[in-house]
């Protein structure tokens, strides 16, 4: 894979299989009506999880567009970027997930302005929405390449989950900075 910050999958088969892979370790059941229930089944998880409350930030802390769709950063975002690529060890990329829309390999480590959406000619309405790092309506997800940690994004509940004992760490001596109300989801 030739490097760059975000990489479509456009192969069926290939993302199908990442779905797969997670939904076979998460257990993902979306309910739009659920206020409480997490929808991640952390069983076969024996890494630490994390949960926090999030409802009490700016969702511009966290998005890597402004109102007019220009790429800025923060330091919240600098802060996740950085524990992702702590946490990749040698690996080329993670997982950027957009339930019920694109997969991406994503390298944090690299750091390049891009725009809300890049157009792919091999896609049915062109467009490839970037996953963003605050749950602004969809359920975003960034996993490691093995699937051994990633963070966990929830937009009706305001919630988001790390797991793997090196991100949740990392994520810990940085939750005030970030602003994250920590939480049982139990």
């Amino acid at each position: 894979m030739k490097s760059k910050q975000w990489h479509l999958i456009e192969n069926e088969a290939e993302e199908d299989a990442v779905w797969e892979a997670f939904n076979r370790l998460l257990h993902f059941t979306p309910d739009f009506g659920d206020k409480v229930k997490c929808p991640f089944d952390f069983s076969k998880i024996s890494e630490s999880v994390i949960a926090y409350d999030i409802s009490g930030i700016f969702a511009s802390d966290f998005e890597a567009h402004d109102e007019n769709g220009n790429y800025k950063t923060t330091e919240c975002i600098t802060i996740l970027k950085s524990a992702f690529a702590d946490c990749m060890g040698e690996d080329e990329f993670m997982y950027a997930l957009e339930w019920q829309h694109g997969a991406f390999k994503y390298n944090p480590r690299i750091d390049a302005a891009y725009g809300c959406y890049v157009i792919y000619s091999s896609l049915p309405d062109t467009r490839a929405y970037y996953p963003d790092f605050h749950p602004n309506g969809d359920y975003f997800f960034f996993v490691s390449k093995d699937f051994s940690g990633g963070y966990l994004t929830h937009p009706w509940q305001k919630r988001v989950w790390f797991y793997g004992s090196k991100l949740v760490g990392l994520i810990k001596k940085q939750e005030e900075k970030l602003g994250f109300k920590h939480i049982d989801f139990t």
